[in-house]
């Protein structure tokens, strides 16, 4: 099911070197109560904290870089889980010598240079439900 929402705002802007970027956009969210948005960043990092979804085990595993990389795209949402504000976001991140790598973004990675872009959504809620078949928590909308 597709549940239609509006951009009610769009917020830019930028978070600070050496900050967390996962932790930023946490407390950022929920001093502007967003509850509902896309995101996107451009930047870099210093150190870069990421996991990824093994379909066989149903387990996240998580995986560290401890040097700087570009930030080429960071794309994700915020919905709501466990009654609070939750972002979710994929990025990739590329070295010196054009390889990439990513996954979703971990708390622990520390930002060199982050712009960032919110498009906050209105409507009905965005909830995230666990999903049997799959192990990950989906949005509920979707799931019907």
């Amino acid at each position: 099911m597709i549940q239609e929402m509006n951009i009610s705002r769009t917020l830019v802007g930028r978070f600070e070197l050496g900050d967390g970027l996962l932790e930023s956009i946490q407390v950022f969210i929920e001093k502007e109560n967003i509850t509902a948005a896309w995101v996107n960043i451009i930047g870099g990092t210093k150190r870069f904290e990421f996991y990824y979804y093994n379909q066989e085990t149903k387990e996240y595993e998580t995986r560290i870089e401890e040097k700087q990389l570009e930030i080429m795209n960071a794309t994700g949402n915020v919905s709501m889980k466990d009654g609070k504000p939750f972002p979710h976001i994929h990025i990739t991140c590329g070295d010196v010598d054009g390889n990439a790598i990513g996954g979703h973004l971990k708390s622990g990675t520390t930002i060199l240079a982050a712009e960032i872009i919110f498009w906050v959504l209105e409507g009905d809620p965005l909830k995230r439900v666990e999903h049997p078949a799959t192990g990950l928590s989906l949005w509920e909308c979707l799931d019907q």
